[in-house]
């Protein structure tokens, strides 16, 4: 009797730390008509990727809506070999106009799936910012 509640102890730690350890992965979503104190879903969608990029954890997935997003984005957040993040287009291939910044897209995070992004305007150090 005693072993068979200490079984059953151990088979119940098993399953709550099984289910603890699972994560629980969230779809975001940005467009340049978004506002940042919205809560990023399909119909309210953030405005900046760095707004949207501060809300993803492992597993997230970040979709991005058509249009041209001007600003220099820093992505700083890592999945894990189990949940990568991902950002991606709901359509199209959306543009990221870096207005010639050094560093148009400095990713700084691991296990990262960037898909479907147009980057451009981007230099190189010393290089001038005439066309």
């Amino acid at each position: 009797m005693l072993l068979k509640k200490f079984s059953f102890s151990l088979l119940f730690l098993f399953v709550f730390f099984l289910s603890a350890s699972h994560v629980s992965a969230a779809t975001y979503y940005i467009s340049p008509s978004g506002n940042d104190n919205n809560n990023g879903s399909q119909s309210t969608p953030f405005k900046t990727f760095q707004k949207s990029i501060s809300v993803l954890n492992p597993g997230d997935i970040l979709k991005v809506f058509p249009g041209t997003y001007n600003e220099k984005v820093t992505i700083n957040k890592s999945g894990n070999a189990n949940n990568w993040i991902e950002i991606s287009p709901v359509s199209g291939r959306p543009n990221l106009d870096a207005n010639f910044n050094y560093l148009p897209l400095d990713i700084k995070g691991d296990y990262l799936k960037i898909i479907g992004l147009e980057i451009q305007k981007g230099k190189n150090p010393g290089e001038s910012d005439g066309y």
